[in-house]
């Protein structure tokens, strides 16, 4: 689902099936974010950033206006 130039309204509050995929990817993420801790090497620490990057640009796709601030 691509927006048109100038619509700048989330897809995330309008469209219930959009909220779902993203949600889906939200906990996703903050799981990863969870199983990291102290005693994580660093190795584990890229590959989790790493993979919340995969996901945010699938965030992107999804809905380009989910994140505030990133398009004008």
């Amino acid at each position: 689902m691509r927006r048109k130039p100038g619509d700048q309204i989330s897809y995330y509050r309008t469209n219930q099936r959009v909220r779902e995929r993203i949600d889906r990817l939200l906990k996703r993420s903050n799981t990863i974010s969870a199983n990291l801790g102290i005693d994580s090497t660093e190795k584990e620490k890229r590959e989790a950033k790493k993979e919340q990057a995969r996901i945010d640009a699938q965030i992107r796709e999804i809905d380009p206006y989910f994140f505030p601030g990133e398009i004008d």
